[in-house]
């Protein structure tokens, strides 16, 4: 008995972060090995508006400690803080309109050149110095790298469409229906 009690809870433990490797949830690691994720570094813009485009301060709306779930790209956080802000307002007889913009980097974006250091181009030879030694330019010039990963654009467009992903875009009313 105690040798399957024993099977069962390694197995537990090696299945429950399945889910996140095999999941559509890249932000939400609860149940994963993370011993050395990056994601838990991550630090994504989020800014809530009201009725009128009016800015809402998440520090009178809620608690700290889902302010910080939200920076982390929680989108549940969001989407539980949306319900209850739409219930309130219009329990208020208030209109109930929340947007919200939620910018976060890409997991792996401390790896990817462009990302690395920015738009820094300190040795002015045209190319974001986080390509002078990223990881995805072995091999090839830093040039020759930066034209691959930007495939044409200017620094500052494929820096935008590569490093700031836009999980929630400020153009849907959260009131008027489902998740963000």
């Amino acid at each position: 008995m105690r040798d399957v009690l024993i099977i069962a809870f390694l197995g537990i433990n090696i299945v429950m972060p399945l889910r996140y490797y095999f999941g559509d949830e890249a932000y939400d690691e609860r149940f994963a090995w993370r011993m050395f994720s990056p994601v838990r570094m991550l630090r994504c813009d989020v800014d809530l508006y009201g009725p009128g485009g009016r800015e809402l301060s998440q520090g009178q709306l809620m608690h700290v400690v889902w302010i910080n779930l939200l920076k982390r790209g929680r989108l549940q956080v969001l989407e539980a803080f949306a319900q209850k802000y739409c219930a309130d307002e219009t329990a208020a007889g208030r209109p109930a309109e929340l947007y919200a913009r939620m910018v976060c980097p890409p997991a792996d974006g401390p790896h990817r050149g462009i990302c690395r250091r920015g738009l820094a181009d300190t040795d002015r030879d045209g190319v974001p110095d986080g390509f002078n030694d990223a990881r995805e330019c072995a091999e090839q010039t830093p040039k020759a790298c930066y034209e691959k990963a930007c495939a044409g654009q200017s620094a500052a467009d494929c820096f935008e469409q590569t490093c700031r992903l836009k999980l929630v875009d400020r153009g849907r009313n959260l009131c008027d229906g489902g998740a963000p």
